[in-house]
């Protein structure tokens, strides 16, 4: 996968993850680019190394409630007590 297919692909995953969490990365970096632009940036370039995509891509597809991130995702640190409602990196 060349790596604009693969950083598309990471921005999607780790936006659907962070929004199943509470998360809005999005709304954060159009509320103040300044400082949440380089928090997105670190949320997808983890996702883009993580090597469970395939994985995570079943889980966010299949329905299943998400209350916590699992334990394979490079961002879970972000999310420590599952679903929360504020982003910071």
């Amino acid at each position: 996968m060349d790596l604009f297919r693969t950083l598309s692909r990471s921005a999607g995953l780790a936006t659907e993850m962070a929004g199943r969490m509470g998360d809005d990365p999005a709304g954060a970096v159009a509320a103040d680019p300044e400082t949440q632009a380089a928090h997105y940036r670190s949320l997808v370039m983890r996702c883009a190394f993580c090597t469970h995509q395939a994985d995570c891509a079943e889980t966010l597809s299949s329905g299943r409630v998400v209350s916590a991130a699992p334990d394979y995702c490079r961002n879970r640190h972000l999310w420590p007590d599952g679903r929360r409602a504020t982003t910071t990196g």
